[in-house]
This record gives structure tokens, C-alpha cells and sequence, in this order.
């Protein structure tokens, strides 16, 4: 998480950047499964959330994280918006659908994204242009300009277009 985490940084700048807690734990050497502890601690197939670890990282107490589906959104959003972004820029190659499957193979492989649901953009796909750009919208007001919808989100939510197309 941590290289993949610079990785990106350095690929797209600031937007990008974490609060560095997984940092944090690496130096501390809580490496996760790697060595038993990280931000649980893992004996065989059972895991407790280790002690030690939150207070290092400063979280002295549980947190109501409220609404589930606005955390999901909160974590994926800002995900989709940056796939729309590398698909528009031309990150994957011209913008249609070998460079959406481009992107959403990357996601998979690169970012362990769940197979399951196909990669970022078929994700997207399967919400709708409109809902995602609903939903971008409630987050950019609720939670800061760090939401606000790529143009290409916006475009394909007003042309009623996929994200496997490209836009003109």
C-alpha cells in the first residue's frame, strides 16, 4: 500500500496524497500478514485489531463511522473520478472501450480492485454516468472540493453517454 500510495503520488501530484498512516506503521515495522501485526494482528486465519498500532497512529478511540454506504462512496468516488480522468487524458490510449478495459484491467491487477465488479470504469458503468455525477456532486458539498466531478464525468451524465465511450 505504501509504494503503491507513492507511486501515485508521483504520477498525479497532490490529489493523491495519503495522511501517511500506512507509512507510519512500516517504519514502526507493523507490516500486516508480512509479520503478524499491522493494523491487526493475524494469528493463522484470526485477526484483532492491534492495540498498539492505533495508539502509535494516534486513534485512542472507536469512531461511529456512520452511514456505510456513504464511507463506500466516500472511498470510491474519488477512485472513479480519476479513472474517468486517465481515460479522457488518454492515459490507457485513445478514449473508448480498449482503453476503459485498459483501465479497469489496471485497477484489478495494479490497485487490487475487486474483480468482481470489473475494474473502476465497469463499476461506473454498472451506477450510471447520472448517479455518479449525483453522487460526486452530495460528496463535493459535503466533504470538499476533493469530489468535484471531472468534466468528463459531468459530460457523459449530460450526453447520456457510457464510459466506455469516447467523448467529442
Amino acid at each position: 500500500a505504501m509504494h503503491v500510495s507513492k507511486v501515485m503520488v508521483d504520477g498525479y501530484g497532490e490529489r493523491m496524497k495519503s495522511p501517511g498512516l500506512v507509512d507510519k506503521l512500516v517504519n514502526k515495522k507493523f507490516l500486516g500478514k508480512k509479520n503478524g501485526f499491522g493494523f491487526y494482528i493475524h494469528e493463522g486465519k484470526e485477526t484483532s485489531v492491534h492495540q498498539e498500532a492505533l495508539q502509535h497512529l494516534g486513534i485512542s478511540k472507536k469512531r461511529n463511522i456512520g452511514d456505510k454506504k456513504l464511507l463506500i462512496n466516500r472511498l470510491m468516488m474519488s477512485m472513479l473520478n480519476e479513472a474517468v480522468r486517465c481515460l479522457d487524458e488518454g492515459v490507457a490510449g485513445t478514449p473508448g472501450k480498449e482503453a476503459a478495459n485498459q483501465i479497469d484491467l489496471g485497477t484489478v491487477m495494479g490497485t487490487g480492485f475487486p474483480p468482481f465488479r470489473g475494474g473502476l470504469l465497469s463499476y461506473a458503468e454498472s451506477l450510471g454516468a447520472k448517479n455518479v455525477l449525483k453522487t460526486l456532486q452530495h460528496l463535493e458539498k459535503e466533504c470538499g472540493k476533493r469530489f468535484a466531478p471531472f468534466s468528463g464525468v459531468t459530460q457523459r451524465a449530460e450526453q447520456n453517454k457510457s464510459f466506455f465511450e469516447g467523448l467529442e
